[in-house]
């Protein structure tokens, strides 16, 4: 799965590349057959999303750890990609805000906050980028989340 709202609060690195993340891809592994189930979430900063080489590493990684958990491997999406990323137009930052994506909010020092309500997702504070605010403009998408 790869989510646009884990954003983070440092300028983080592709963890294959090192190059400036961009998207979060997660893995999710379970025992509910314990006494006490537990869930673990494996969260990968990675520089963009879609079968580049960064991303199957982690696609080979999840498949080892869903082995030796004894869980089958969730396919590969079947669907086409239609975001039409490119060079030119990358995914936003993993960094950035939100709803605005603008680079500079990705910067170290930019004046940030965090949704109320998950706590995980950010977005710049009302500065000029934003008026009266991203987090609230885009609650009508990121409630579902």
């Amino acid at each position: 799965l790869m989510s646009p709202d884990f954003k983070f609060t440092n300028e983080w690195g592709c963890e294959i590349c090192g190059k400036q993340a961009r998207e979060s891809k997660y893995n999710v592994v379970y025992w509910t057959h314990l006494p006490q189930p537990r869930v673990v979430f494996y969260i990968h900063n990675l520089c963009e999303a879609g079968m580049n080489y960064c991303h199957k590493v982690i696609k080979d990684q999840e498949r080892v750890i869903n082995a030796m958990h004894m869980m089958p491997s969730p396919p590969d999406p079947s669907w086409p990609n239609t975001d039409h990323r490119t060079p030119e137009s990358p995914y936003p930052a993993a960094s950035s805000c939100a709803k605005s994506n603008d680079e500079k909010t990705a910067k170290k020092g930019f004046k940030m906050s965090r949704c109320s309500t998950c706590k995980l997702t950010r977005y710049c504070c009302g500065d000029f980028l934003c008026n009266p605010g991203c987090q609230k403009a885009d609650w009508s998408r990121h409630k579902k989340v």
